[in-house]
């Protein structure tokens, strides 16, 4: 469920800047904070929800868009924003921030443990062996017949 006019309209007026606004930086911010804590929340009730997933780390993406680009043009600001919003802390999952940060980073070394070779221990035993990076042996993979066989690195020999 999207943020009913009467929340949007309460964050609004406390992060407003002047008398009409409604696009700074700040309340961008605060929109998106409240749409990503709710589509945090509904993760711990549907936790398979690919779709919304997605879509909860575009939301993210801008709000981090967003603050860089407050923090480039005033750190004053910036520091009141994330004061308020109870973001970027390091406390972990204690906080609303630290949980939402927590569960990024799991999905992140979820995604990474799957696709990214250096994520994983066998990798990084191979890259202090030899110092160069080198993918690990797949024991399902089929043999390489005929010329291919001659460009397997010497660690798969």
């Amino acid at each position: 469920m999207p943020l009913s006019t009467d929340r949007k309209a309460e964050i609004i007026a406390k992060f407003k800047t002047h008398e009409n606004d409604t696009a700074s930086p700040e309340v961008q911010v605060a929109l998106l904070t409240a749409r990503i804590n709710y589509l945090t929340d509904h993760f711990r009730s549907a936790a398979k929800d690919h779709h919304s997933r997605r879509g909860l780390l575009k939301l993210v993406g801008q709000r981090r868009r967003l603050l860089d680009y407050l923090r480039g043009r005033d750190v004053e600001r910036y520091r009141s924003l994330i004061g308020a919003l109870n973001i970027r802390s390091s406390e972990g999952e204690g906080t609303p921030g630290g949980a939402l940060s927590a569960f990024l980073r799991r999905c992140v070394d979820a995604s990474t443990a799957r696709t990214d070779v250096r994520a994983r221990p066998e990798v990084a035993a191979e890259q202090d062996r030899d110092g160069a990076s080198c993918e690990p042996k797949n024991p399902h993979r089929a043999p390489l017949r005929g010329r291919k066989s001659a460009h397997v690195h010497e660690c798969h020999r």
